[in-house]
């Protein structure tokens, strides 16, 4: 902020026309996006980043005031007014804040002479609706100004050419309400257009649909053929989709490869379904770009006012819940909400909604697992693994979350961030004087075409001075052998670096190791998919021990991934691997715990497995089910908030007046302000019971949990009653 005389503002500010404009087609600030739009545009315009640096200025920037960029950053100060100074902060913080800003400011030009501009500050908002900036779009009004003696009749100077004025409030409209790259409206005009909808048909018995569309896998063509084709596919999917549209509709495009349509005064109560699946149809139709004949499809989520929601972000939070079940159910496809959608489908949109949030929010976490040497027990190295501790999910594990990372791209920035995060915590380390190994993350092999994926590695190390080689970067197998030619010269450079390769998850795909001979590689980790057949399946045993043997003689280090057991660790010994990770040393640990480990510097294996312990302190009995009772399992309110979901199926185990032991394959949050339902029959009577979770158990079958009843004293002798006689011929634990 502050390079230019136009951001200087003059009289009183106003929200104008109140304008926000959307960057869904700016998937980032880069000044080339902007050459596109702004370097012939007639007034002046800077986009500023929300760290207050200039981003980008166009042409008409020094044409306006007739010095260059450098000299107005070094010297705009003394062109600027005495009494205007200072005077820009409120305006520009209220833009940042999202509420675009009019106002008209004086400064002098290159020769001293006074100007009179007229400003708007235009908020940039990112798909997840925050401000990312701002546009800064200045015309001069000198000329429109009456003369001095004149002036005392005007209230606020402000432009009196009534036609310019409607030409340029009607250019600054077109940029405000509607995509640059596509010509159609954009999100901001999306949510207008709902919002007049809403207010229309609000205490009437109609109701209009909202049609929710992501074009399926788009992200793969602008990784493999170019920004530039995707744009231009973006440009011909709007005009087919508005060939199949009535009146009554609107589309919009509401993010970077996201389309929203919505319906209204419809004669048949099927038509949202009707043009979904013309819509469908429409886009399976090649898309001919160059020499390319390129294919598509997309998902479709439908949701309907009012049933759906009521507001904006319910509506549209019903259609990307309809949305996520229409890609999990194999895309190409379309899904209707329901208000029982389950648990399952609602935790798995919330964790999609909120995963580019994850990082801004500080959720994310750094655990590390040991890697030990298999004959001495030392600490030779260590994986960093992510967590998310979600605020509604608690913990949740990367099986969960790092396959919605990959689709979304979104795994890229988590890479980067576990590297500055690592280089950070060693630096700490060294501090503490504290032993050092190298540390080896995670990356997809997709990072590597990026163009900045150069810097993104040697940044960390440089800023917090870690030598590259305490640093490993494992890729997987699949997508090593997707993107072979532009992995091999990155990991070709990176060794160069003195930055170690692993191979993760050697087996799970379709090499060989005589294909990996071909790529500079240091360590391959043997699954382990594998390790956990030791003892249990012969050939898997002689696959093993040919990885190992065939790995030592091209010198390559070899790690067991996912140890637990001392028959294991026994088997891996006597094939001569060289490193071990898995339970049987330590399970991932938080930072500040592996600082322990990396103190004590040699860890021994634990030879028995300990359960979890639960508190058996308990007011009430417990019968241990001969046979586990079924029941449907839902939420009805997470953080006092009331919940509409469908139900999931359980298993019971055991159960008391206070509350019951469950089953389940799912991963659900431990804490007290999410209220569980579970239906279910006990010797032929119908029971809701609610309560929170106590404690979890991970098992080979699943998940356990410990659920606490939430019930009326009513209630809970009725469950006494029927129970008792269930207790008689049950096995009985009586609490402490």
């Amino acid at each position: 902020m502050g390079r230019f005389p136009f951001l200087v503002p003059i009289g009183k500010g106003s929200k104008g026309m109140d304008y926000v404009i959307s960057s869904d087609d700016l998937s980032y600030l880069d000044e080339r996006k902007f050459q596109t739009l702004f370097d012939h545009h007639p007034d002046a315009v800077i986009v500023v980043g929300i760290n207050g640096k200039v981003i980008y200025s166009n042409p008409a920037v020094e044409s306006m005031f007739g010095f260059s960029e450098r000299h107005l950053t070094s010297n705009y100060e003394k062109y600027i007014k005495k009494e205007y100074k200072g005077k820009r902060k409120p305006y520009y913080d209220l833009a940042m804040n999202g509420q675009s800003q009019r106002f008209q400011a004086v400064d002098l030009n290159c020769v001293g002479e006074r100007q009179y501009i007229d400003i708007n500050y235009i908020p940039i908002m990112g798909n997840d609706l925050q401000v990312k900036g701002i546009y800064a779009i200045a015309k001069n009004i000198t000329k429109y100004i009456v003369d001095e003696a004149d002036r005392s009749s005007r209230t606020d100077g402000m432009v009196t050419n009534t036609s310019v004025q409607r030409e340029y409030e009607a250019s600054i409209e077109q940029l405000a309400y509607y995509c640059s790259l596509t010509g159609l409206p954009n999100r901001e005009l999306f949510k207008r257009k709902l919002g007049s909808l809403i207010k229309r048909f609000s205490g009437t018995k109609q109701k209009f649909s909202v049609l929710h569309m992501d074009l399926d896998r788009f992200r793969n063509i602008n990784d493999t053929l170019g920004h530039s084709i995707g744009d231009r596919i973006l440009q011909q999917v709007g005009p087919r989709i508005q060939d199949l549209l009535h009146p009554s509709s609107f589309l919009a495009k509401i993010g970077g490869d996201e389309f929203g349509v919505i319906l209204w005064d419809y004669p048949r109560s099927d038509a949202p379904e009707i043009l979904a699946e013309n819509i469908l149809k429409r886009l399976r139709e090649p898309f001919m770009i160059d020499d390319f004949e390129l294919y598509l499809t997309a998902s479709i989520g439908i949701t309907s006012y009012p049933s759906g929601g009521t507001t904006f972000d319910e509506l549209l939070k019903s259609s990307g819940i309809a949305l996520y079940r229409a890609e999990a159910n194999g895309k190409n496809n379309y899904q209707v909400y329901s208000a029982t959608v389950n648990i399952t489908t609602y935790k798995q949109f919330e964790l999609e909604r909120d995963l580019r949030k994850s990082i801004e929010n500080e959720q994310l976490l750094v655990y590390f697992q040991p890697r030990v040497d298999a004959f001495s027990g030392k600490i030779v190295s260590a994986e960093a693994l992510v967590r998310w501790k979600h605020p509604v999910w608690g913990i949740v594990s990367p099986g969960e979350f790092i396959p919605l990372a990959e689709e979304t791209g979104f795994i890229n920035e988590i890479g980067d961030w576990v590297l500055k995060q690592v280089c950070q915590y060693m630096a700490g380390w060294k501090e503490r004087n504290l032993p050092l190994v190298p540390i080896s993350i995670n990356i997809t092999a997709h990072r590597f075409l990026k163009n900045n994926w150069r810097k993104a590695f040697a940044d960390p190390l440089q800023e917090n001075h870690i030598h590259p080689s305490l640093i490993e970067l494992e890729i997987t197998e699949t997508t090593l052998l997707q993107n072979d030619k532009a992995v091999e010269a990155a990991f070709q450079f990176l060794r160069a670096k003195g930055i170690r390769i692993a191979l993760d998850d050697f087996g799970t795909g379709y090499s060989s190791l005589s294909h990996i001979k071909d790529f500079s590689i240091d360590t391959i980790k043997i699954d382990q998919s594998f390790v956990s057949q030791i003892t249990k399946q012969a050939d898997v045993e002689m696959i093993i021990k040919s990885l190992i043997f065939m790995a030592k003689g091209m010198d390559m280090n070899i790690v067991a991934e996912g140890v637990e057991t001392v028959e294991q660790l026994t088997f891996l010994k006597q094939q001569e691997c060289s490193e071990i990770q898995g339970y049987i040393f330590s399970k991932p640990v938080p930072e500040e715990n592996f600082q322990l480990l990396l103190q004590k510097t040699i860890l021994k294996p634990s030879y028995s497995t300990t359960k979890l312990k639960v508190d058996n302190r308990r007011k009430y009995y417990r019968i241990d089910l001969p046979q586990p009772l079924s029941a449907q399992m839902t939420i009805t309110s997470i953080q006092e908030k009331e919940v509409s979901l469908g139900k999931t199926g359980v298993l019971i185990e055991n159960i008391g007046p206070g509350g019951m032991r469950f089953l389940t394959a799912m991963h659900l949050p431990i804490r007290p302000d999410i209220v569980f339902q579970f239906e279910t029959a006990i010797m032929e009577q119908h029971f809701e019971l609610e309560g929170s979770i106590a404690w979890k158990n991970e098992t080979k079958e699943g998940f356990q949990y410990g659920l606490t009843f939430i019930m009326s004293e009513e209630k809970r002798a009725k469950l006494i009653k029927v129970l008792h006689p269930l207790s008689l011929k049950s096995a009985v634990t009586f609490g402490i």
